[in-house]
């Protein structure tokens, strides 16, 4: 029976999965092997959750964009492979529980592991402790197996040996969620948009009612305002009376004075 795996449900319990692997070295002449292909496969899958976690807090990506770009973008999962994002990134638990297991074994397992750089590997990773898996998609490339198991990995999913995922199934569905997605996205942009502009609407209403109710004010001062000359002025003058006689300012408006023609003047 292929060995279940799972990953870790409380991240306080092991903070960094160094410490864990520190205890599958010091141990692992007490693990049988079925323990030691379940603990590989469960490993292995924490680490491509945590690297998935590390890159979308430094990145600032959301789950739309990680989505976009691996359904998008050939051969996009690898880095979360490669690159270092933290110490235990997939490509170096693979390293590690390879060389444990070797190292542990033969003379000539060792021997051979230096000589011959082949033996390695995620490919041989798979293929040894992920057979199941890998017998289901004998049709999938390993990078389509890759891309799923990173799919699988964003959605924290616990597989066990009953729930065995299938590549096309896991692509599809993780399609179907994006569209989802998108879909709410932009559902979500038309409500918003509806609502400002139902208040953009009561804001209109509202200015029209100011507008009307001070028609009297406002019509006679939608224009622009007269300007006058220094013999306008003084002309107007005459029948000013002295304490409210007219001032012109630099810029030919009255100080103190309306200024509109059909409002009246004093």
């Amino acid at each position: 029976m292929n060995a279940p795996y799972e990953t870790i449900p409380n991240r306080q319990i092991v903070p960094n999965l160094l410490m864990l692997l520190g205890v599958i070295g010091y141990n692992y002449q007490n693990i049988s092997d079925e323990n030691y292909k379940r603990i590989c496969r469960s490993i292995f899958m924490e680490s491509i959750c945590r690297t998935i976690e590390h890159f979308i807090k430094t990145t600032k990506f959301d789950k739309i964009k990680l989505l976009k770009k691996i359904l998008t973008q050939e051969n996009y999962t690898n880095i979360f492979f490669k690159n270092r994002f933290m110490s235990t990134t997939p490509f170096a638990i693979v390293a590690y529980l390879e060389t444990l297991q070797k190292i542990n074994s033969s003379n000539e397992e060792i021997l051979d592991m230096f000589v011959n750089n082949n033996n390695i590997s995620v490919t041989i990773f798979f293929k040894k402790y992920f057979d199941d898996i890998m017998k289901v998609n004998s049709n999938k490339q390993l990078v389509d197996i890759q891309k799923a198991s990173v799919l699988v990995s964003i959605n924290k999913l616990n597989l066990t040996d009953e729930l065995i995922f299938n590549v096309d199934d896991v692509i599809a569905k993780s399609n179907e969620e994006l569209t989802n997605m998108e879909k709410e996205i932009i559902k979500i942009k038309e409500c918003k948009k509806l609502k400002l502009d139902k208040k953009q609407n009561r804001a209109y209403v509202r200015i029209e009612k100011f507008l009307k109710d001070n028609a009297s004010c406002i019509n006679p001062h939608s224009n622009m305002p007269k300007t006058f000359s220094k013999e306008e002025v003084r002309k107007l003058n005459r029948n000013q009376d002295p304490d409210n006689l007219l001032e012109l300012m630099p810029n030919k408006l009255l100080r103190h004075h309306c200024c509109y023609e059909d409002v009246q003047i004093i």
